[in-house]
């Protein structure tokens, strides 16, 4: 005991706002443990079944919003590389050579008869998101002073509504 009448633990416990969980015993402060405290330490299967019943309802509302979304990012990143990607590999390609290279298998490997070839100009090849080659054509049916580049889409086959190009239709 001190001046004001109470031990070190017991003025320590007063700065401390966890006194309700101790009594003061025979031998001091101890931890009260009893049924009632415990009881309060988890969960009920009440809020977990509460909770797995949110997360469920959340999950429908979500799915259906996200299942389309997969076929339009294929189509995104096939735009993105016939729109600017590849063009990028293939211009490079004709400032250092001087023409469009004739199949796209040139952007990575030196052709042998090329002149100021700086490549790679891609480091793999090109595929389309569903697995296919970029159909390439130098020159070009459809775009005359260059080249025509497109993928066949999801069905693989030319002509189709998914066909992704890189003309105007």
């Amino acid at each position: 005991m001190n001046k004001n009448g109470f031990t070190p633990l017991e003025k320590k416990m007063q700065n401390v706002d966890v006194m309700q969980g101790f009594w003061h015993g025979r031998s001091g402060w101890t931890l009260r443990t009893t049924r009632t405290r415990r009881s309060l330490a988890g969960f009920t299967l009440i809020e977990i079944m509460l909770v797995v019943i949110i997360l469920g309802v959340l999950a429908a509302m979500v799915v259906p919003r996200l299942s389309g979304r997969s076929e339009e990012a294929r189509k995104s990143i096939a735009k993105t590389d016939i729109e600017s990607n590849i063009p990028l590999a293939l211009d490079l390609y004709e400032v250092d050579t001087g023409s469009f290279p004739e199949t796209l298998d040139d952007l990575r490997e030196e052709p042998a008869d090329a002149q100021n070839w700086k490549g790679p100009y891609l480091k793999k090849k090109p595929v389309d998101p569903w697995g296919r080659a970029y159909v390439y054509q130098s020159p070009g049916e459809h775009n005359t002073g260059s080249f025509d580049l497109y993928s066949l889409g999801k069905d693989g086959v030319e002509g189709g509504d998914d066909d992704i190009v890189n003309w105007d239709e």
